[in-house]
């Protein structure tokens, strides 16, 4: 896909991945939350019978937060216009669901690049992860296009703080780890487009911030201890996906 192509076309891909992988006897409640665009994504959703809510919000957590209060399912996730799911997505999340340990799973994530191709594929973080080595690493690794919690187990967790401009998912998925671990799933089961106008690619600064806030509140008190968990974390992630880790180095993740 080219730089200049219309989101409502990306957009189409993004539904167009979901509807296909939904399994028999399961329903989805697809709600799309729209701050007054101008483009066709408002028609696009209408074309997919989505549950559509136009409105003005804060920013993009907010629009979260709105979905989250009209959801009704069992099982509720996360999928931004970019983002699409992998062939059988849905049919992984419930097998999950009907024999779940836990209230949430993570699975893996592909980062693909900005004209959709793959730059390299993310397993779910390791299943001994705990909140203080999470909000130790500095950022987040719990890949929320990946992850799935229950409706109520989401109203425990709560919704995504409006005072983080970047990293509200990583302060939510801190809360979630903090009350429960998560079921790993072993399998890659959607993509993430790394481009420059991504969130996590702009407002670097800030986006440090935020990291060091979020260790402050859930990590260790001591600096030394952070530093540890932070050292030990990267070094697994790094060990998991060597592709990341040499893209990272090259420059193209």
């Amino acid at each position: 896909m080219s730089p200049d192509q219309p989101r409502p076309t990306r957009f189409r891909a993004t539904l167009d991945s979901i509807h296909a992988s939904v399994p028999e006897a399961v329903t989805v409640q697809h709600i799309v939350v729209d701050a007054g665009s101008t483009d066709r994504t408002v028609a696009v959703a209408r074309e997919f019978d989505c549950d559509l809510i136009i409105g003005e919000d804060e920013g993009i957590y907010d629009a979260m937060n709105i979905g989250l209060r009209r959801a009704d399912g069992d099982v509720i996730a996360m999928l931004n216009s970019d983002d699409t799911y992998l062939e059988g997505a849905l049919e992984t999340v419930r097998d999950w669901y009907e024999g779940r340990k836990s209230s949430w799973m993570v699975a893996g994530l592909r980062w693909i690049d900005e004209d959709g191709r793959r730059i390299a594929d993310l397993p779910a973080p390791p299943s001994w992860l705990t909140v203080e080595a999470f909000a130790s690493l500095g950022w987040n690794c719990i890949h929320h296009q990946t992850s799935f919690l229950t409706r109520k187990f989401y109203q425990q967790v709560g919704e995504y703080d409006l005072a983080f401009l970047l990293a509200a998912d990583y302060d939510l998925l801190a809360r979630a780890l903090r009350l429960a671990p998560f079921d790993r799933i072993d399998r890659t089961l959607a993509t993430f487009r790394r481009h420059g106008h991504s969130a996590s690619m702009q407002g670097a600064e800030r986006g440090i911030e935020e990291g060091s806030r979020i260790a402050k509140l859930y990590g260790p008190p001591s600096k030394s201890v952070r530093l540890a968990y932070r050292w030990a974390l990267k070094s697994w992630l790094n060990a998991a996906s060597p592709g990341w880790f040499l893209a990272k180095r090259r420059g193209s993740a």
